[in-house]
């Protein structure tokens, strides 16, 4: 299996689902070889930030959206024989004693303390926004045509109820006429098919959007990587392509930081508002993608 990429927010669910026994002191009492692993490894990497979910202890630093690597001290090998070890999991490894569908591919593990901390200090770095931005792309290629497909099948039921039938010729000269009067304000006698008239039309727009969009489905990654000394905001926009195909990519010679939300193009940070107010994991059709508090994808605008 590839590397499990764990947010930060996720992590921090995983902790407060059990909370008794998802604290420090709890690790310190039950668990005294992990709490030194940890404790060792602190002292190297200050800054780094410690989330207890089970038998692993998330670490993460402050301003990240992800988890950099986990730590545990147990049996965490394939094939169990009852030894323990000092562990570190981190997207950084490469152990290729094991395939790379193996969670163990990612592991560096050792009886020795002094080596798991060494380990630990070279394999937990902050993920890269270029790194961030591909993590991603499948998902929100997904949600985007999860949200296309939906549309089509609104405007689908709506085509039917307003003209009788939702693939016949005939029906499109009465479609065209009354997409006239809907856009000459023309007042309908009849009110509630004035508001169904409206709706389907402005859902047929979008949908109309959605197939250009996903035919070459691009938006750009909007990602806050922390804060400067004077409290202000940093961002990292990336550009990505063909997020709904298997040739998705992150375009990285449109990298471009920024200090401070307002230096952000206008386009993209009108959506990013919109996206702020949306729950985690929602896609807002003509908007984008709002992966957690640091992380939105801004869909390209279409005009139709």
């Amino acid at each position: 299996m590839p590397y499990k990429h764990l947010l930060v927010k996720d992590a921090k669910a995983k902790a407060a689902s059990n909370p008794e026994y998802n604290t420090m002191d709890h690790v310190r009492t039950h668990n005294t070889e992990l709490y030194k692993f940890f404790t060792e490894v602190k002292k190297v990497k200050p800054s780094i930030q410690p989330i207890v979910a089970g038998n692993k202890i998330y670490l993460h630093f402050k301003g990240d959206p992800y988890t950099a690597a986990w730590i545990g001290y147990g049996d965490f090998k394939d094939t169990s024989n009852g030894d323990h070890n000092y562990v570190v999991c981190s997207p950084n490894v490469e152990n290729n004693r094991y395939d790379a569908h193996r969670e163990q591919h990612y592991m560096r593990m050792s009886v020795n303390l002094k080596k798991a901390i060494g380990f630990t200090s070279t394999f937990t770095r902050p993920y890269k926004a270029l790194t961030i931005a591909d993590i991603n792309l499948r998902d929100v290629g997904y949600a985007a045509g999860m949200s296309h497909g939906e549309l089509t099948s609104k405007v689908n039921e709506m085509q039917i109820s307003l003209f009788g039938r939702n693939h016949n010729s005939s029906a499109m000269p009465v479609m065209a006429e009354m997409k006239h009067l809907v856009a000459s304000g023309y007042s309908f006698i009849d009110k509630k098919l004035e508001a169904e008239a409206h709706e389907f039309f402005e859902l047929h727009r979008k949908q109309q959007v959605s197939v250009t969009l996903n035919k070459d489905l691009a938006a750009t990654a909007v990602i806050c990587t922390g804060t400067t000394l004077k409290g202000e905001q940093k961002f990292e926009t990336i550009r990505c392509e063909n997020l709904s195909h298997y040739t998705r990519k992150v375009l990285q010679d449109t990298h471009q930081y920024y200090i401070g939300a307002d230096k952000i193009p206008d386009e993209i940070k009108d959506k990013v508002a919109v996206l702020s107010m949306m729950e985690h994991g929602e896609f807002v059709d003509e908007v984008g993608i709002r992966i957690c508090d640091e992380i939105v994808y801004v869909m390209d605008t279409v005009e139709i």
